[in-house]
C-alpha cells in the first residue's frame, strides 16, 4: 500500500481547548502511515504518536495520542471522508472525539481545500450550546514552489474558557525520504492561567472577604522544535 500524506494532525480540542493548527484534509493517495514525534516547546516536552489510514474511496481514520511530561495522556480519534472535486478543490467531513481523564469532547468537522487555502469548521455541543470554531491554513509552498522546506501560516478562532479568541502559527518543516521529520513552529497562542480574585459577602450582618483562584485565558509567544519519524 502507498503511504498517505496527511497535511496535518486533527487535534480538535474545543471548550477549554482549541483545534490544532494542522489540517485534517489528506491528499488523494491511500494506504497507512504511522508516525512518532518529540516536541520541544517553550513550556514543555511532548510525545506524540499517530496512526492514519485512508482508503481509495476517500474514507480515513486517525488515532492520535499525546503525553506531556508530568501531565496526563490524551487520546483523539477522527473518522471522516474526503471528496476530491478536481485537482484544485477538495471537500472533507467527519467526526472526532477527544479524551483526557474523565473529560470527553465530541464534534463534527466540515471543510475544504482550494488551491493554497484550507478552511475547517469544527462544531461541538457544550452545556446545551453549539460551539463553532474555525481553522484557516495558507500553504506557502503552493505559491512559492522553489522553497527547500514546507511553510504554512495558520490561524484559529475558537472559544476558550468561555471567551472567543485567536491563535496564530508559522510552521517550517522538512520531511526526508528516510522518513525523518524536522520542524519549527513560532506561535502566538492562548493558554490557561490562574488569577486571585477577592469575593465579598454578607453573613449575619457582617461583611467577609474570601480569595479564590480562577482560571483565565492569557496570550504569549511560543517556540516549538519537533523531531519525528514516519513509516
Amino acid at each position: 500500500m502507498n503511504n498517505i500524506l496527511i497535511l496535518g494532525i486533527l487535534i480538535s480540542i474545543l471548550g477549554a481547548y482549541h483545534p490544532s493548527e494542522e489540517s485534517p484534509i489528506p491528499n488523494n493517495a491511500y494506504g497507512s502511515n504511522t508516525s512518532f514525534f518529540i516536541n520541544f516547546s517553550t513550556e514543555n516536552l511532548e510525545l506524540d504518536g499517530v496512526f492514519e489510514v485512508q482508503t481509495k474511496s476517500g474514507l480515513f481514520l486517525e488515532l492520535w495520542g499525546n503525553s506531556q511530561i508530568n501531565s496526563d495522556v490524551s487520546l483523539n480519534t477522527s473518522l471522516g471522508i474526503m471528496n476530491q472535486i478536481n485537482s484544485k478543490f477538495i471537500t472533507v467531513g467527519g467526526y472526532s472525539n477527544y479524551i483526557e481523564n474523565n473529560f470527553i469532547n465530541h464534534e463534527v468537522f466540515l471543510g475544504m481545500n482550494v488551491m493554497f487555502f484550507t478552511a475547517i469548521n469544527f462544531i461541538s455541543l457544550e452545556r446545551g450550546d453549539l460551539l463553532f470554531n474555525y481553522l484557516g491554513i495558507i500553504d506557502i509552498n503552493s505559491l512559492v514552489s522553489q522553497l527547500p522546506f514546507d511553510l504554512t501560516l495558520s490561524g484559529i478562532s475558537s472559544t476558550e474558557l468561555e471567551e472567543r479568541g485567536n491563535d496564530f502559527f508559522i510552521n517550517f518543516s522538512k520531511t526526508f525520504q528516510s522518513g525523518l521529520y524536522l520542524g519549527y513552529t513560532f506561535s502566538r497562542e492562548r493558554y490557561e492561567d490562574e488569577q486571585i480574585k477577592t469575593f465579598t459577602y454578607i453573613k449575619d450582618g457582617e461583611a467577609f472577604t474570601k480569595k479564590r483562584f480562577i482560571s483565565i485565558p492569557e496570550e504569549s509567544f511560543f517556540n516549538t522544535l519537533s523531531i519525528g519519524i514516519t513509516f
